[in-house]
């Protein structure tokens, strides 16, 4: 299992969940998502002549952005993965990994100083 320090807010209860998770369904992968709120039909790329096109083909027509079938995104919390697995491909994401999903509120990757902020102000806001 990789718990990277960079998610601060995971918990103990996750690493249990996710594991006994993985035992159940005999997985050889699990990895820590939470539902994005970045939509990836929705995100836009800035073409060469500065006018935005889609990031992606947009398989369905929808008219509000609430319509789309949920996104996850890899949190960075939880990569649990079978060690002879793991050192025969050298992934945490082989065909059939499997998702643990966690809440936004324990899914903050610390990646800026913004986040680091953010988290540690929500850790102070717990102690109060």
């Amino acid at each position: 299992m990789l718990l990277q320090p960079t998610s601060p807010l995971r918990q103990t209860q996750d690493i249990d969940e996710a594991a006994s998770f993985a035992f159940r369904h005999q997985a050889a992968s699990v990895v820590g998502v939470c539902e994005t709120g970045a939509h990836p039909y929705i995100t836009k790329r800035i073409a060469a002549d500065g006018t935005l096109e889609d990031f992606v083909p947009v398989p369905i027509a929808f008219n509000r952005r609430q319509e789309l079938p949920p996104a996850y995104i890899v949190n960075g919390a939880i990569y649990l993965r079978r060690s002879d697995s793991l050192l025969e491909t050298r992934t945490f994401f082989p065909a059939g990994t499997h998702a643990y999903v966690m809440p936004p509120e324990r899914s903050i990757d610390v990646d800026t100083r913004h986040d680091l902020a953010l988290v540690e102000w929500m850790l102070q806001s717990q102690t109060r």
